[in-house]
């Protein structure tokens, strides 16, 4: 695009767009975690993360991630875990005398998985979070980064349980993470956009799927 003699602004604009709409975990990205006893205001944003879920595994299971913090991140799933799963499939409205749909409320509780798209070279076990990372870490899907968790403790403007896969957000500021789980709000979570055409594909079958399973 320099080489066409693009202006800088609509320069600017086409990477955002490639950034918005491209998945994180196609940009090979590894490093090395710090040894176990490493704080977590050490090392680049995504090592520090990592750093803060290990701690926040042993007593008192609490870790802080402090500023400066900025990393960006998409979202690979969510759901109101505060909802009925026949509620969440069928996206109607929270209740009988609610008019926000299921999800949308401000009592929502949002579960998020999470990608960076970086891929600890060693030591990959201990970023493990559930059952199915441990399967997506098998031999076949190694290269596959582990997913990040997350749960939303306040309302996250422009954020939904109808948010596309891959839509992007940046984690940045004071973050507590408890039990390998990080708190997000809207002070240490923003919606930037976009979303990818792939994940928002597979998110649309499995829950056709699931509404077929559920009769």
């Amino acid at each position: 695009l320099q080489q066409q003699n693009v202006p800088a602004n609509k320069l600017v604009d086409e990477c955002l767009y490639q950034i918005l709409h491209h998945d994180l975990r196609d940009v090979v990205r590894t490093f090395e975690p710090l040894p176990e006893n490493s704080h977590s205001s050490q090392g680049k944003p995504s090592v520090r993360l990592r750093t803060a879920l290990r701690q926040s595994r042993a007593p008192p299971f609490k870790a802080e991630i402090r500023n400066p913090f900025r990393l960006l991140v998409q979202i690979e799933e969510l759901q109101d875990v505060g909802q009925s799963t026949t509620s969440r499939l069928e996206g109607g409205y929270a209740g009988q005398n609610s008019n926000s749909r299921a999800g949308n409320q401000p009592s929502r509780c949002l579960k998020l998985l999470l990608s960076d798209g970086y891929n600890p070279r060693t030591g990959l076990s201990i970023f493990i979070d559930n059952e199915e990372n441990q399967n997506n870490n098998s031999t076949e899907n190694s290269s596959k980064p582990p997913l990040l968790v997350a749960m939303e403790t306040t309302t996250i403007p422009q954020l939904s349980t109808t948010s596309r896969a891959g839509l992007k957000l940046v984690l940045e500021g004071k973050i507590i993470v408890r039990h390998g789980v990080m708190l997000l709000d809207a002070g240490n979570a923003v919606v930037v956009g976009g979303f990818v055409a792939d994940l928002a594909e597979i998110q649309r079958q499995a829950l056709e799927q699931a509404k077929r399973s559920a009769g």
